[in-house]
């Protein structure tokens, strides 16, 4: 993937935040494979999820919005990526980038409706965050930049999930997680990603964070709902005040 994250741990679960009647529907890689979309370092000041903040859909930019889709389709196998030929790649300069693959966009709107709901009005539009760039070349096809110039980034994330809880009769599933932001250069951290929550307990030597204390990192909890085809979707983040 192309987010700079130093680790991405599965905490043990906490039973008694378990409904233990959905145990079995909920297993750890359905978590895992939920939380994996979700982006967590922010481009051009456009905010991901982690914030200090109540986040939806409804008010994450297109680029954070089709960065969740991207990944989401580049997680899962059902999905193809095709490669393109020659000529297609000279066909489609943009400074800075090369193009690499193409994507149907009747799958990019299938993938929206998988991670945002079946409810929501897809938003599939170009978009540009770290080092990759979608844009729709046809009416059918989307092809798939890389950043081939230098790569700027002075952050490295830890995010690791600590459990998860059901509710609502196993249509919700809330994931907590665990979030800090380091800035090599300034040697500080933070605890979302606008940088706006200094977290002077969590330190970072040799571009490695120090994290003596688990509790001392701010936890976030990621809200999915259960849409009429039993697909678990990204509803909401906001911080744990637990």
């Amino acid at each position: 993937m192309w987010f700079n994250i130093i680790s991405y741990n599965l905490f043990q679960f906490e039973p008694e935040r378990k409904n233990q009647r959905e145990e079995i529907a909920i297993t750890d890689e359905l978590v895992n494979d939920l939380n994996g979309y979700l982006i967590s370092d922010r481009y051009n000041k456009k905010y991901t999820m982690y914030n200090d903040f109540y986040i939806t859909e409804k008010n994450l930019s297109t680029d954070v919005v089709m960065s969740l889709v991207y990944n989401y389709v580049n997680n899962n196998e059902s999905y193809n990526f095709i490669l393109l030929t020659d000529e297609e790649k000279n066909n489609s300069y943009e400074k800075g980038y090369e193009a690499i693959y193409k994507i149907k966009i009747s799958d990019l709107e299938k993938a929206y409706k998988k991670v945002f709901g079946t409810k929501e009005k897809t938003r599939v539009n170009d978009f540009e965050i770290n080092n990759i760039m979608g844009k729709k070349v046809s009416e059918d096809y989307f092809y798939i930049y890389n950043n081939v110039g230098e790569n700027t980034d002075n952050y490295i994330i830890y995010k690791a999930i600590d459990t998860y809880m059901i509710s609502n009769e196993g249509k919700e599933l809330t994931i907590f997680e665990y979030f800090v932001k380091c800035d090599k250069l300034t040697n500080t951290c933070y605890s979302d990603d606008e940088l706006n929550m200094v977290n002077s307990k969590v330190t970072i030597e040799n571009d490695e964070i120090k994290i003596n204390d688990i509790k001392d990192v701010v936890k976030f909890k990621h809200v999915y709902k259960k849409d009429s085809n039993n697909n678990f979707y990204w509803f909401s983040t906001d911080v744990d005040e637990k």
